[in-house]
């Protein structure tokens, strides 16, 4: 936690819009991060406020009676009965972290770097004055009226530049930064969401903002988001992610700067983006937590819809859970491919119908019929087929016989008779050999590179996939 020095005599007092001065005390050591000056929520006031009508309408015995009561612990039956009914949680108000006002701002020193922090004493919309908080010093971001629509793409690093659409997003996205607003950007797959948000940084970074940017991310987009970083902007972009000695190394090497004592510099960072995991957050990262976010990209914010979300309670963006539930209120922009892409051939989807192989078919009918007697050959006991689920055993075998338990050692003994056990290929053609869908695709795969083609297979079964890795791997 940041250590904070109150220099008195260096405070300066700002009047609220009324010719009443603030009589608050300048903020106390570690004011902004005390539990007394979080604002209520909207239930809060109203259950405080529905209390204070019920002990109003109360007279001062029925009040004495329920407090020796409730400290005794006996005798609550005969007192009279007091039901609280307490209303169902309003949809959270946007208002409550909107400024109202500033009431004073207060000058300290950082205890640490020597630097000049700034607090100032906000009055927040629809809550009253005894819900004002200390608050650290915004971003200096441009105001409003400085945003401009930028008419063509600059060239970014490799002589990337934005499509069309891509320059429309973009411009959309810095409007609404410009303007303080959270926003989605939901277009279809394909068009470049992750381009037009790493874009959007860098332009950001040009206005002065140099970061640190924090991407959260499913794992399995973690490998696209660094690549885009490095092929699209030369912002210093790390990945936390790993084993606990990994993210120890990335904290000693790749986050913190550090004085010639070895003390970590606060508020001063190696890296200017740093993507991270959904798990990771939820895992508990006091070390991200700690850092004050300039900008905060979330892939797939759909987790986000439940304001009740684990994401939210546990990680403290931007010093306030309720400016990410806000999220849940933005605005949003939608494109389809068919609307921006005018250039994109129309999909033509042909269906390849594949025979299954030999060995695919044996044990087609082996699996149909039940035929343990076949299906145990080359399987111990504990490595038969589970037929308790016939379709899906029915799916893998046409997919490839491999995902089959014990399948895969009976079809290599019986290889070895009519092809080279010794050969270099042995492996790689009874794998292909095997499966009347891997033969196909070994015929394809090399025209389609010839032609200058990029491929994307999918596969509902992760073993499938495996398969597929291995087939790649030996046909190298």
């Amino acid at each position: 936690m940041r250590k904070i020095v109150i220099k008195i005599g260096k405070k300066k007092k700002r009047k609220p819009a009324s010719s009443e001065e603030s009589d608050d005390d300048p903020p106390p050591r570690h004011a902004a991060r005390d539990d007394d000056s979080k604002r209520r929520s909207n239930r809060q006031v109203k259950r405080k406020k529905y209390a204070e009508e019920l002990e109003a309408r109360m007279s001062d015995d029925e009040v004495k009676a329920i407090v020796k009561a409730k400290k005794s612990g006996t005798g609550a039956s005969k007192q009279p009965a007091v039901q609280l009914f307490v209303m169902e949680e309003d949809p959270f108000n946007p208002d409550y972290v909107e400024v109202d006002r500033v009431l004073e701002v207060s000058y300290c020193e950082d205890k640490d770097t020597g630097e000049e922090v700034v607090y100032y004493l906000v009055k927040w919309c629809s809550l009253a004055y005894e819900d004002s908080t200390w608050e650290l010093k915004d971003d200096e971001r441009p105001p409003a009226n400085l945003w401009k629509k930028r008419d063509h793409s600059r060239e970014y690093r490799n002589g990337n530049g934005l499509r069309d659409y891509q320059l429309e997003g973009v411009n959309w996205l810095l409007f609404n930064w410009y303007n303080r607003r959270n926003c989605i950007l939901a277009d279809e797959m394909g068009l470049g969401k992750t381009i037009q948000s790493i874009t959007f940084l860098q332009e950001i970074l040009r206005v002065g903002i140099k970061g640190p940017f924090l991407i959260i991310a499913p794992l399995s987009t973690i490998a696209n988001w660094e690549r885009e970083f490095r092929s699209w902007t030369y912002l210093n972009v790390i990945v936390y992610h790993g084993s606990m000695v990994s993210r120890q190394m990335l904290q000693q090497y790749e986050m913190y700067f550090r004085d010639t004592q070895g003390r970590v510099v606060r508020g001063n960072y190696r890296f200017q983006a740093l993507i991270t995991t959904f798990e990771m957050i939820l895992g508990g990262c006091p070390e991200l937590n700690a850092i004050e976010w300039r900008c905060v990209i979330i892939d797939e914010a759909h987790r986000l819809k439940n304001k009740n979300c684990k994401l939210l309670e546990g990680f403290k963006l931007m010093n306030l859970v309720q400016k990410l539930q806000a999220i849940l209120k933005p605005m949003m922009l939608r494109r389809l491919k068919e609307d921006v892409e005018k250039k994109l051939a129309p999909k033509e989807e042909t269906i390849i119908e594949v025979e299954l192989t030999n060995i695919q078919k044996k044990y087609y009918r082996a699996i149909l019929e039940k035929n343990f007697t076949f299906l145990a050959k080359g399987a111990g006991q504990a490595n038969m087929p589970n037929l308790v689920n016939t379709m899906m055993e029915l799916r893998k075998c046409c997919n490839h016989p491999y995902l089959i338990k014990g399948a895969e050692e009976k079809i290599l003994e019986d290889f070895r008779e009519v092809y080279s056990p010794t050969a270099m290929d042995f492996h790689l053609q009874a794998m292909v050999q095997s499966a009347g869908k891997l033969v196909l695709i070994d015929k394809l795969l090399p025209k389609m590179k010839a032609g200058g083609h990029r491929v994307l297979i999918f596969s509902q079964m992760v073993r499938c996939l495996d398969i597929l890795e291995d087939y790649l791997i030996q046909r190298r």
